[in-house]
């Protein structure tokens, strides 16, 4: 005979079980409370996440507290089914899950991949960032697509033998970003460098619509774009064949970095291609590439808005309210970010003191993890010295992004104020920031 014990309400088990579970379930303790992880939507489509839920006891009751992962438009999609690993006697955890590349039409092919994941002093878990890494210690280049040259991973570096126009890309979809890399010319007259914002690659000199920088054993770094024929946008002079470069991209504001990752030699304004594909290429010229690291732009001024008093119309509940839209973080949770379902529902900031003003960043639904249909579809800009008299300096309709960057010019302003025409790609009525960024 077989004989179950009984907890103290006679039950012989507890349906834990969260709503919005399909697979996946995992279950650790940490700081002495039992964390519960799950896969939610379907592997094949978009919403494919993993979220979790805390709890002082192993049977519960768990209540989902956020989303940990969730797939990024710039990386990856699919991202799910996960574990967690904790380096022995230290607080370092790492997710472990698979995603689908975003070129990638077949739904049942995944990749492994892992990232740290953070907690925060409250015991609440971080949103986990999909990083964009390479530094060829492994002596693998997967996830790399050429275009022309041959190329090798081998000995840390990535390298490529002397060709006209040798291209080497990750599967990748930036818009704004930073980017990083070593980069050293080995042989040859021509330059090396970064692409980025890339589309139609192809074999051949300028066979690809996008940007290139590139430095040359000669002292010079360039930024130019092709689309079949290239096109100059800027140069400088560097010492040597060898460099650390960085190019920062926000909106049309294109800045290029050699060694010093302060002072930019370059920087243009070109709106021609506003997203696409990362990599590397070669011309007239044998390089070798490591550390390439691409992520959330850096270095972009000051966010005049951070910290700021802010008002807004009336929130959805209380913890979405004015203030979370200043609070630096879009990371926090579904609650990191204001929140209202008022008609014409408007957020306001105040920077203190007349400032100047060189561009306005918004982060939507998308950027805090929710649907795309969430994103904020019309609304408008304005700056005020008074909070009486406005004048409006941005006017969107028809967005469909998570992030919106916003450039002007001879815009000075102490009160900035967001106010939304349609909140939606659809009937729902909320409008969701999760921060407004006013940068001088």
């Amino acid at each position: 005979m077989v004989s179950l014990g009984q907890f103290p309400d006679g039950s012989t088990y507890k349906e834990i079980t969260p709503s919005g579970y399909v697979e996946g379930a995992q279950m650790f303790k940490s700081g002495g409370r039992y964390y519960l992880m799950w896969s939610e939507g379907g592997w094949t489509g978009p919403d494919y996440s993993v979220s979790y839920a805390i709890a002082d006891s192993p049977t519960g009751p768990f209540t989902e507290l956020d989303k940990v992962l969730a797939q990024d438009a710039a990386v990856a999609r699919g991202s799910g089914h996960n574990s967690v690993l904790n380096v022995p006697g230290t607080d370092v955890w790492y997710i472990v899950y698979h995603r689908r590349p975003l070129s990638e039409t077949d739904g049942n092919h995944r990749q492994l991949a892992y990232d740290r994941m953070v907690f925060n002093p409250d015991g609440t878990i971080q949103r986990v960032t999909m990083r964009v890494k390479d530094n060829f210690a492994d002596g693998n280049a997967y996830g790399w697509r050429t275009y022309g040259g041959t190329w090798t991973a081998a000995g840390g570096r990535y390298t490529a033998t002397q060709s006209l126009g040798g291209k080497a890309l990750l599967d990748t979809n930036f818009g704004n970003f930073t980017y990083d890399a070593d980069v050293t010319v080995t042989a040859g007259n021509g330059d090396a460098g970064l692409l980025f914002r890339v589309t139609q690659p192809a074999v051949g000199v300028d066979s690809y619509r996008g940007y290139y920088a590139g430095i040359s054993p000669a002292g010079r770094v360039v930024l130019g774009r092709a689309a079949n024929s290239w096109t100059q946008l800027g140069s400088a002079t560097v010492a040597g064949g060898s460099h650390r470069l960085r190019v920062t991209a926000i909106g049309p504001q294109i800045s290029v970095y050699v060694d010093d990752l302060v002072t930019p030699k370059i920087s243009v304004t070109d709106s021609t291609f506003a997203s696409g594909a990362t990599g590397v290429r070669v011309f007239n010229a044998a390089a070798a590439f490591d550390n390439v690291a691409v992520g959330a732009p850096v270095g972009a001024g000051t966010n005049l808005a951070l910290g700021r008093p802010a008002t807004g119309s009336a929130p959805c509940v209380a913890s979405e309210g004015p203030e979370k839209a200043v609070n630096g973080s879009v990371t926090g949770g579904n609650t990191d970010k204001f929140c209202s379902v008022a008609p014409g529902a408007w957020l306001q900031v105040d920077l203190g003191a007349a400032r100047a003003v060189t561009r306005f960043e918004v982060a939507h639904a998308g950027a805090g993890g929710e649907a795309a249909a969430y994103n904020t579809r019309a609304f408008t800009i304005s700056v005020s010295a008074d909070g009486v008299t406005w004048t409006q300096a941005v006017a969107v309709s028809g967005n469909t992004l998570g992030e919106t960057t916003h450039p002007v010019s001879g815009v000075s302003a102490r009160y900035v104020r967001l106010a939304v025409g349609t909140p939606t790609q659809t009937t729902d009525g909320a409008t969701r920031v999760y921060e407004l960024r006013v940068f001088g």
